[in-house]
């Protein structure tokens, strides 16, 4: 069969060396794997030191794991560092939630799963757990491992939990997705480590400030000082394993540098040298500094169970030895450009596995976020020579990880600007772009000073953070506000499942169109109150079992000063704890229909429409409902009377959140964004009134279109977009699709920037396209052996488009693709 036409990409890419070639084809045809290593050695010493203090504990085992994990150094490599022998290959977390694990290997499914429905691109022939690989050898160790982890973070809180008189409650909104299932198993991750305090001073300088800090604490008369004692020493025992870890690389380079060809056996030489050096010592040349952060990216994944650990603003930290290096001739562009497509290769060996469900919703992505531009803490335009290089290697090794993100400023050079937008007409879905002054507001509004607002980026998919100052962000659910509009339009039933899980206040057939909004904002206000009131319990239990992470906090300001960890109020700023929301559009776009429909034109009752949506518009003349619900104003087309709406939501939505604290004393924050919730939550909800049908994905992102509805151009998508009050929330996510002929050559570079202008001009937080033919989509989807590099913007990531599941491709497929600017 032939390949069916379709319009090509103007910007294409390929590895600048037959190195990169090599290295990124064995990506490509590598599997998923779960890897036994780490979660036999921290078992074994946690058994042996169970008695230790808390934080010595955690600094112990963390040492134990990095000074014993099998060194890998593949063929050809030049940066070295693995988290398992298995290319792609993860690690299992027992001390958080061991019960996934168990489940997996038992066959138990959680209620939840039914919906997940097509989201998995999963090999029914093969046996696996979930997506991923593992050994017969790798289940019998991990089986060993779970005989001992009887009682795990998740166990523990859940029987506290489970004394509450509301539980019961919880648990069904959790199996009938009111909102998702509390993330016990993948619940860190969203932060930006400080790697300058690696690359610039080296760990060696951390470790003697914390024997500092020790000896001024003599004597350890109080109870916190005892424990202050105690964080150093494990921020001290966590230290010297990343330097153990890095030592054993060493120790493998001269190991097959003893019997490698003389070329390779120098390059294996040098990555020694090397290694002995960094992470301990300050890194001097570029080299050392792209080895020293790669050791601590790897280290911080054993360490962290969690996605999200965003390198920030890479071309910051990094401008340093890279600029030394130049202007002194230690290296060529070009052999930065191979180290930087070599480290894009790296960071997309890094996976994660969860029990399936999570995994659904999930996308496969680890959301290493890196961050270009934007300003430096003097409010000058921040891009430079490495920015452009950084976004070449996107071109070339066109990778799911790391993703690239744009602080986007009138201050950047427009050369910056074009080669951003021609990394984006690759079409491999980054970089995303974000709004500058957005940023900095919005952490000036929430008490940070200007300069430290000026180091923001973008973490994870979208949340803005602040780099190597802000508590890791957490994120215990996402909740469904379709399924709470349903509630509401059945007195507090779940139409799929008849449970009754909300009082609503109102006789929905009686209730005028305010009444319904304030229903639903009550409902969502009680729903977030009891998700986060939850959460608070199971962090403090979290904290108080000692699942600490010592070297995270040692590269957050100010732990080390404060003598704390981050987790229990040691960073600078520990306003990071967030909820998400998803399908807010989708209720907007129903209320304006309901008002105009009901309210406004009379054109049937709440009785009726309530009847149509129960048997999903389908006989009895409900196509009529369905076709004036359609035909009502929907968000997306610059039209106030549904924007208007949406805006009114999301800023209830943002009040209530900042009206709960954290377990930090500090107010949880509001996000907004879908990974592919969209799908999963959609899943779970019945008709809807914008016209929706059951078990249809709901809206993408936070500010994006119901695919089909945005008729009135790219432009008037973008106002809709830049209503909602992006300062008082933590993220907003908004996919936007174009053919590519859409922005061709310079001219269409040009007017691309400009479109962008004006959208942040307005007002607007975030934006990232896929440009790309929808032909080549349907295409990609019939013959995937086709498109094995095919790389695709899902929501706040990008994925490979041969591991997503059929329901998120057929989403993204359906998204309305822009002809033109």
């Amino acid at each position: 069969m032939e390949k069916k036409e379709y319009t090509p990409r103007e910007i294409t890419g390929k590895p600048s060396t037959e190195r990169v070639k090599r290295r990124y084809d064995e990506l490509l045809h590598s599997e998923l794997y779960i890897d036994s290593q780490r979660c036999r050695l921290y078992t074994e010493y946690i058994k042996e030191h169970w008695l230790e203090p808390r934080y010595v504990r955690q600094g112990g085992a963390l040492k134990h794991v990095l000074s014993n994990l099998i060194p890998v150094i593949r063929d050809g490599e030049l940066i070295v560092g693995a988290m398992s022998p298995y290319i792609r290959g993860t690690q299992f977390y027992p001390e958080y939630e061991a019960g996934w694990m168990r489940e997996a290997f038992r066959g138990i499914k959680r209620a939840e799963e039914k919906y997940i429905g097509g989201t998995l691109a999963v090999k029914e022939e093969e046996k696996k757990i979930g997506i991923y690989t593992l050994t017969l050898e790798d289940r019998r160790e991990i089986e060993r491992v779970l005989e001992f982890w009887k009682e795990d973070w998740r166990t523990i809180s859940e029987e506290l939990l489970k004394q509450r008189e509301d539980y019961e409650l919880v648990e069904k909104w959790q199996q009938q997705l009111v909102f998702l299932r509390f993330m016990w198993d993948v619940p860190e991750g969203r932060v930006i480590p400080e790697y300058g305090k690696a690359v610039d001073e080296g760990l060696q300088s951390i470790i003697e400030r914390c024997s500092q800090k020790m000896e001024e604490l003599q004597p350890f008369e109080t109870e916190e000082k005892l424990s202050k004692r105690d964080f150093y020493k494990g921020t001290i025992l966590a230290l010297e394993g990343v330097i153990a870890f890095a030592e054993n690389y060493a120790l493998e380079a001269e190991r097959l540098a003893e019997s490698a060809e003389e070329e390779r056996r120098r390059e294996l030489l040098g990555i020694a040298q090397i290694c002995r050096k960094v992470p301990r010592f300050r890194a001097d040349t570029f080299r050392e500094a792209i080895q020293s952060f790669w050791f601590i990216q790897c280290a911080l994944f054993l360490e962290v169970n969690g996605r999200g650990i965003s390198p920030g603003r890479f071309d910051q930290y990094m401008y340093r030895p890279f600029k030394d290096d130049i202007e002194s001739g230690r290296i060529t562009e070009e052999e930065v450009l191979e180290l930087l497509e070599l480290l894009r290769i790296k960071h997309s060996e890094i996976i994660r596995a969860h029990a399936v469900f999570t995994e659904s919703y999930l996308g496969g992505s680890i959301f290493q976020n890196v961050t270009l531009g934007g300003v430096d803490k003097h409010g000058r335009g921040a891009d430079n020579e490495l920015s452009k290089l950084v976004l070449q290697a996107g071109i070339n090794a066109k990778t799911h990880q790391p993703t690239l993100s744009i602080r986007w400023s009138d201050k950047l050079s427009k050369d910056f600007k074009l080669k951003v937008v021609e990394c984006i007409k690759a079409g491999s879905g980054y970089p995303a772009l974000f709004n500058d002054n957005v940023g900095i507001e919005r952490f000036t509004k929430t008490g940070a000073t200007t300069e430290d607002a000026r180091d923001w980026a973008p973490c994870g998919c979208v949340d803005m953070n602040i780099c190597g100052k802000r508590v890791p962000q957490w994120d215990p659910s996402i909740w469904n506000a379709v399924k709470i509009l349903e509630l509401v339009l059945n007195d507090g039933i779940n139409p799929v499942t008849g449970d009754k899980l909300a009082e609503t206040g109102i006789e929905i057939e009686k209730a005028g169109f305010e009444e319904i909004k304030e229903a639903w904002k009550q409902v969502m206000k009680f729903v977030i109150s009891k998700n986060v009131e939850y959460w608070n319990i199971a962090m403090n239990i979290k904290n108080d079992i000692g699942l600490t992470l010592p070297l995270l906090s040692a590269l957050l300001d100010d732990c080390i000063e404060k003598g704390l960890h981050c987790q229990e109020g040691g960073c600078r700023y520990n306003d990071g704890a967030y909820h998400v929301s998803n399908g807010i559009i989708n209720v907007a776009n129903s209320l304006a229909a309901i008002r105009r429909c009901i309210f406004e034109e009379n054109l049937f009752t709440m009785k009726e429409l309530r009847e149509a949506l129960k048997h999903n518009f389908e006989g009895n003349g409900y196509d009529e409902i369905r076709s004036h619900l359609l035909s009502a104003p929907k968000f997306g087309n610059a039209d106030d009377y549904v924007d208007r709406i949406a805006v009114e939501l999301y800023d209830a939505y943002s009040e209530e959140m900042e009206k709960n604290l954290n377990w930090l004393g500090q107010p949880w924050r509001a996000s907004t964004l879908s990974v592919t919730t969209q799908v999963v939550n959609g899943n779970a909800c019945g008709a809807t009134p914008d016209g929706r049908g059951a078990r249809e994905h709901l809206c993408d992102g936070s500010v994006s279109a119901y695919p089909g509805t945005d008729i009135n151009g790219p432009t008037a998508l973008m106002i809709s977009a830049s209503r909602p009050h992006a300062v008082n929330i933590q993220s907003h996510l908004f996919n936007m699709k174009f053919h590519p002929s859409a922005i061709e050559e310079t001219i269409g570079s040009e007017k691309f920037i400009a479109l962008n202008d004006t959208y942040f001009d307005l007002g607007g937080y975030h934006v990232q396209y896929n440009i790309v033919d929808a032909r080549m989509l349907r295409d990609a989807q019939e013959h995937p052996e086709r498109y094995p590099d095919l790389m695709i913007r899902v929501a706040g990531f990008t994925a490979r488009w041969v591991e997503l599941g059929p329901a998120i491709q057929d989403e993204i497929i359906s998204r309305t693709e822009y002809q033109g600017l």
